[in-house]
């Protein structure tokens, strides 16, 4: 993501990403990334279970690390 590239398709956001490469941070430490953060927004896979309803446990799972993490109200 920090040479411009997105590892999901959406028309548009590569370059998005690229005219604001100066605003934007990427990173793998989710401990530091949440610990001030004014806003997060979550985004993740969330498929369909066998009986047609949507698998939020990546949502969850996200939202644990989260609570564990943030320091700000």
């Amino acid at each position: 993501m920090e040479a411009g590239i997105s590892p999901i398709y959406k028309l548009g956001l590569e370059e998005l990403m690229n005219n604001n490469m100066e605003r934007l941070h990427f990173t793998t430490d989710y401990q530091a990334a949440y610990k001030d953060a004014d806003v997060i927004f979550i985004g993740v896979g969330t498929s369909v279970k066998f009986d047609c309803s949507v698998n939020f446990s990546y949502v969850y799972g996200v939202a644990e690390q989260i609570v564990s993490s943030i320091e700000k109200d």
